[in-house]
């Protein structure tokens, strides 16, 4: 298939950027990752770059002369790799870092919504009551067990749609219809950073975070391979430096004050018997 005059504008560009004669600064057409993520499909294979090393330069196509000095480039997936890295790194941390975000918001909303402590000591007087109505069980239980239960207890005669957290609802507000209304529109405003967390996986952000750091180390070895001419090294470090570093340290130092937080937050709401701070999560927030 031969390429549109915009497709090869494009590789012209990708060229231009992959070129080791060049150090300035990325052209504006390569900061879009999904752009550059195709530019490996008009790579030439190792047999098709041989053939047109062998081949006079003034006798090929326009086509393949745009091609050449992609063959002729040493490292040159790897240099389309960190051109990548540039263009969509500086999205793939504002996304981690919004994630991170949310998650703060909803640590500050569990600890600070007044909403929520109410509705904890109408729970806490239920749970104490039942366990204290069976001898051999001691007084007081862990919130968690409530929390995630009340509902799936519902009355066994005429209206099952009513559950055990209508009634903890009512008695929270004193069985005053307006007051339930207020403080079920104060649960849903103090409460409602929780919905941007509700799906969010602890285990995947993890790892998102560390395949980040991991990225990065890449491109520093990578600024020092022998067979980058000086050039390249110099703008395969300016990547590094100014954008992947200060990156990198950024969403460290984020996800380092974010996990004590976010533990203790999950540890007042989740029984001791639970196994992760993941688990924990989930209890809670979906």
């Amino acid at each position: 298939k031969v390429p549109s005059a915009q497709d090869m504008d494009f590789l012209a560009a990708g060229i231009e950027a992959v070129d080791p004669a060049r150090a300035g600064p990325m052209a504006p057409s390569l900061r879009d990752g999904e752009k550059i993520s195709l530019l490996p499909t008009a790579m030439p294979t190792d047999e098709e770059a041989q053939q047109l090393r062998e081949h006079d330069p003034d006798r090929l196509r326009q086509v393949e002369r745009l091609v050449l000095p992609l063959a002729q480039l040493t490292r040159c997936p790897q240099r389309i790799r960190a051109l990548r890295l540039a263009a969509q790194a500086e999205m793939l941390h504002d996304n981690l870092q919004g994630r991170l975000q949310n998650l703060q918001n909803a640590c500050d909303a569990l600890r600070d919504s007044m909403a929520l402590r109410r509705f904890l000591r109408t729970v806490a007087k239920l749970g104490s009551w039942i366990n204290s109505s069976d001898p051999e069980m001691e007084k007081g239980f862990a919130v968690s067990s409530a929390l995630g239960k009340l509902r799936l207890f519902r009355a066994v005669r005429e209206d099952k749609a009513v559950s055990l957290l209508h009634i903890a609802i009512l008695a929270a507000a004193g069985a005053e219809v307006p007051v339930v209304q207020r403080l079920c529109s104060s649960l849903a405003l103090e409460l409602e950073a929780l919905d941007r967390v509700a799906r969010e996986d602890l285990a995947d952000l993890e790892q998102a975070i560390r395949q980040f750091a991991a990225e990065e180390a890449w491109l520093l070895q990578e600024c020092e391979h022998a067979e980058y001419s000086l050039g390249v090294r110099a703008r395969l470090r300016a990547v590094h430096q100014e954008q992947l570093l200060q990156l990198r340290q950024q969403l460290e130092e984020a996800y380092g004050l974010l996990q004590p937080r976010l533990s203790e937050t999950l540890s007042y709401f989740a029984e001791g018997q639970t196994p992760s701070v993941e688990a924990a999560a989930e209890q809670l927030l979906k």
